[in-house]
């Protein structure tokens, strides 16, 4: 009996292992995938592997990209299926026409490859170094460390389309008409030469990148021979292959001489300035490189003895059209007798690719282009291109001689599912673990040697950085290996691919998640972080121990009359500093030395001439290397300079920007802004797109004076067709722009600001608020009587393709907003500082920058009424509700603290050391209080001891770069 019942359970279990089976297959994957590529098996394993056999796969061969996507694709439908935890990697083999099975990786894998990386290898010894940078004087985390960043895809020629793609296509969150949205291919670049690049390089690193990292549409070459180079001394022609145009130029290390080229680029801007020459072991090791551009003269030294061929980035500096620059090669003091050094080409800004394929040019933007355009233009010779975009890119980072390859890329399912969230990260599987598994024991697989390390060291700063400054609920999607053609190429350089959040989870992944990750990624908050994780990740590889470069910025600079000349700065200290650069500019062209050195947190800025506009900046150092300087969100324009009989004395104060300013620094919005006149946009004094939002004012400016010029019309333009933000408000700009203006004037408002022109006289000096301003109520401008300036025309405007968002109260329209595709614009038929009420004008600017804005919300992530900022400053946990906690027990909890203005860390009612009162005699260790009338340095210690007139407090002015208009602030100061 016991036997019968032991047979039939054992027959129980085979058919419940049949049934197990068989819902461990999955049906929906099967069928065919293109014309000729079909899936014919798809099976489950006990371990969660999606085992995949496929037919006529021969049209994937040597397309990595299209064999990446469509696993990941058949990955996330089958967890869609089965549920994400039940499949944990996958494993693909092709059916051969014999019936065989061979592994998809090998039958796709290009036999050359070997081949083409051992070529590599050959070529000699690594590029040398530049020397050791000499503005980092405390040291720097990654100095002497050459670091390759592959920015992921790019503009790319397709056979299939017979035109021009990029490799992904746009996603954005639904029904969000105001945000950018993420193409991979350029959200990537922008992350990497916006931050990730920036911080690696303010660490001492050497960076190579495989897409172009300057944005700059403008280009400038000048090649030796050009009308534009000269020489001093006895040069004589090169003999070697390989110069720019085919030749280049020498001169003996012991013959006085240097080379000189002229730099004349089309327009003013910032530009990243790049040198090319021929490498040989007998060149000097030392060449001066003097770079004269607007701001002053930067020095390189340079090592030619490797490098060559190709362009090396020395810097980026900003030119004008009208005064150009230079740059000088001569020996250095360094530089070995009886070698020899090389003049080529240098090359200004980015440019546009115009290569013909099929008789279409690409005519983009260089740094919008796929790796392998890029690198053909960089220089990597034809001879190591492997014929793919995707493993030309660690091909090129091998021709590069790099200590390690990092590769950024954002996630996508592929599906219909939407809330995928979190970071993962790959390198290679050895060629024999599943795609998409986790990462083996490196004991068993770690190639090239030394990935795992990197991986482990990058991906878990970007987890514990991401959870620490972005959000704690973070997701950690694990360290995985693929046979990604980026990892697989690799041969002699440790690399990591980075899929940084997924642009097609356009929904959050749970209710505790700060926001969808498509979102983020198109947040500079989060771009910053996930740069300055990456880097921490980097830094951990080569040296645990190694001090990180100070991540916070300097904030609440304050820009003040010190004396009877000069003006005092002072900042907030950044905790893990130990000094600060302090940069500034006169008028925007011309840099004050190259950076001044401080150990404290403010500084005298002496002898600055009457009526000059100052610009300053702030960075911390320490032994890591120096941080970001300090921020900005939001740059207010001053474009109303009118001085006429018709607007008459005293009308026309040009103190605007205060009421702007003001407005901006009662709302708990943590946002950072400059001031800058309209003639400092115009001559390239500032950036737009540097800026996520512009205030433009206009006042009432008019015909004669110009609302907007041809010039700034097309400023603006730019600046929204690349996503930007603006408001403008005046009451004159319908009048010049469309009823007296040109048919281009006209075509400027309605497409940059979605408005059509209704009158020019609104008969009414109140408005009320909907849509976006629908807080705005009871608002009143001023008609004369209330002492700031009679705005005697306001303009009435209609929707045109945008909104209606604030009316009269005799009817028409006094705003449009309009959300461009790209950018956003507000525009007021009315100038904005001439609303009485501070509350109306405050509200108008909350509801204003929260569409202007839209991706930037206060700074409150718990959502307990204390700001993050403050909570940082005051050690209360930004990222856990702590308002009803009392931590100094002294009766009220960290709320009321707040709203008091109290220190939540100090007890009430015991005196405090300064409290930021103004020094009554006590020194105060020379940090300035926010009142004191001196800035915080007290009379024994001020250079200028005296008199210490200040127009306006440092709480005004928390900028990025402030900007000071000193003719403004010296006729406001008080004798002294």
């Amino acid at each position: 009996m016991r036997a019968v019942i032991s047979i039939l359970a054992g027959i129980f279990s085979l058919l419940l292992a049949s049934e197990v089976s068989a819902a461990r297959r999955l049906p929906s994957l099967l069928g065919p995938v293109s014309d000729r590529l079909n899936i014919v098996e798809a099976d489950l394993d006990d371990s969660g592997v999606l085992r995949l056999v496929l037919t006529g796969a021969e049209e994937l061969r040597g397309e990595d990209l299209q064999r990446e996507d469509l696993l990941k694709r058949l990955l996330w439908q089958a967890r869609a299926d089965l549920g994400e935890g039940m499949v944990t990697g996958v494993d693909a083999w092709l059916r051969l026409p014999e019936g065989k099975l061979q592994k998809l990786s090998d039958f796709l894998a290009d036999p050359a490859e070997a081949e083409l990386l051992a070529r590599i290898q050959a070529e000699g010894p690594r590029s040398p170094r530049t020397l050791p940078p000499a503005d980092l004087p405390y040291g720097g985390s990654l100095s002497g460390r050459r670091i390759a960043i592959s920015p992921g895809h790019g503009w790319t020629y397709y056979d299939s389309l017979s035109d021009w793609s990029y490799q992904r296509s746009l996603i954005n969150i639904p029904g969000c008409e105001s945000c950018r949205g993420i193409i991979e291919d350029l959200s990537n670049g922008e992350i990497a030469y916006r931050y990730l690049i920036p911080t690696l390089l303010r660490a001492g690193a050497d960076v190579f990148s495989v897409r172009e990292r300057d944005p700059q549409i403008f280009e400038t070459l000048v090649d030796d021979g050009d009308e534009a180079y000269a020489e001093e001394g006895p040069w004589f022609e090169g003999s070697n292959t390989g110069g720019y145009e085919g030749d280049y130029r020498v001169l003996s290390s012991n013959d006085p001489g240097r080379a000189v080229y002229t730099l004349r680029p089309e327009q003013d801007g910032w530009y990243w300035v790049g040198l090319r020459y021929v490498a040989h072991e007998n060149r000097v090791t030392d060449v001066l490189v003097r770079i004269r551009h607007a701001g002053g003269e930067a020095k390189h030294h340079v090592d030619q003895t490797g490098h060559g061929r190709r362009w090396l980035h020395l810097g980026r500096y900003y030119f004008t059209a009208e005064h150009g620059g230079q740059l000088s090669l001569e020996a250095g003091s360094e530089a070995e007798a009886d070698r020899f050094l090389v003049a080529d080409a240098v090359r200004l800004g980015g440019g546009l690719d115009q290569t013909l394929v099929g008789g279409k040019a690409a005519n983009h933007a260089r740094w919008q282009m796929n790796a392998r355009r890029n690198c053909a233009y960089f220089g990597l010779p034809d001879e190591f291109y492997p014929g793919s975009d995707v493993t030309v890119r660690p091909v090129a980072a091998e021709w590069q001689g790099a200590d390690a390859y990092v590769s950024l890329h954002s996630n996508a399912t592929g599906t219909e599912v939407n809330y995928a969230s979190g970071t993962s990260s790959y390198r290679y599987n050895c060629g024999t673990y599943p795609d998409h598994s986790a990462a083996p024991d490196p004991a068993d697989c770690d190639d090239p040697p030394g990935s795992d390390a990197l991986q482990q060291a990058v991906h878990g700063a970007i987890i514990e950085f991401l959870r620490n400054d972005w959000d704690p609920n973070w997701r950690d999607r694990g360290r995985l290996v693929a046979n990604f053609g980026e990892m697989r190429a690799l041969d002699g350089i440790p690399g990591v691919l980075v899929e940084s959040a997924f642009h097609d989870g356009t929904e959050p992944a749970s209710e505790d998640m700060r926001m969808a990750d498509n979102l983020a990624l198109q947040d500079p908050r989060f771009r910053e972080a996930l740069a300055y994780a990456i880097y921490a990740g980097l830094v951990r590889f080569f040296d645990p121990e190694a001090v990180l470069l100070p991540a916070d910025r300097p904030l609440g600079l304050s820009l003040t009359h010190a004396a009877a000349s000069g003006m005092l700065l002072s900042w907030q200290p950044v905790a893990s500093a130990d000094g600060y650069r302090v940069r500034w500019w006169l008028d925007g062209l011309e840099l004050v030395g190259d950076g001044r050195l401080v150990e404290d947190s403010y500084t005298l800025i002496e002898d600055l001439p009457p009526g000059a506009t100052v610009q300053v900046q702030v960075s911390a150092l320490n032994a890591g290397g120096e941080g970001p300087p300090s921020p900005a969100d939001l740059l207010i324009v001053s474009g109303f300079d009118r001085q006429d009989p018709y607007v008459g004395d005293t009308h026309n104060e040009r103190d605007q920007v205060l009421a702007h300013a003001s407005a901006i620094m009662q709302l708990e919005r943590n946002i950072y802004f400059d001031a800058v006149s309209n003639e400092a946009v115009l001559s390239g004094v500032v950036d737009l797109p540097k800026y996520q939002a512009v205030l433009w004012i206009l006042g009432e400016e008019s015909t004669l004076d110009e609302t907007f010029s041809d010039a700034e019309q097309a400023l603006v333009t730019d600046y929204l067709d690349g996503g930007g933000a603006i408001m403008a408000s005046g009451a004159e700009i319908g009048w010049d722009m469309v009823e007296l203006g040109s048919a281009s004037d006209q075509a400027f408002i309605a497409d940059c600001f979605g408005a059509g022109y209704v009158s020019d006289d609104s008969d009414s000096h109140t408005a009320w608020g909907t849509g976006i301003l629908g807080g705005v109520e009871g608002l009143v401008f001023d008609d004369g009587s209330h002492g700031i300036y009679p705005v005697e025309w306001p303009d009435v405007w209609e929707a045109a393709g945008g909104e209606v968002v604030l009316w009269y109260d005799e009817g028409g329209g006094a705003a449009v907003a309009h959300a461009r595709e790209p950018g956003l614009s507000l525009i007021l038929g009315f100038p904005f500082e001439t609303i009485i009420s501070t509350t109306a004008r405050e509200r108008l600017m909350d509801g204003a920058l929260a569409f202007l804005l839209s991706g930037h919300v206060p700074d409150d992530f718990d959502a307990d009424g204390l700001p993050d900022a403050w909570e940082s400053e005051h050690d209360t946990r930004p990222t856990e509700a702590s308002a009803d906690e009392d931590p100094d027990n002294d009766g009220l909890n960290n709320l009321e603290e707040y709203e008091g203005g109290t220190d939540p860390q100090h007890p009430e009612g015991q005196e405090e050391a300064d409290a930021g009162e103004p020094d009554a005699g006590e020194p105060d260790a020379g940090e300035p209080d926010a009142s004191d009338a001196d800035g915080g340095i007290s009379d024994e210690d001020d250079p200028q001891k005296g008199c210490g007139c200040a127009q306006h407090s440092g709480q005004a002015w928390s900028a990025w770069t402030l900007l000071a208009g000193l003719a403004f602030l010296s006729r406001r100061r008080k004798p002294c």
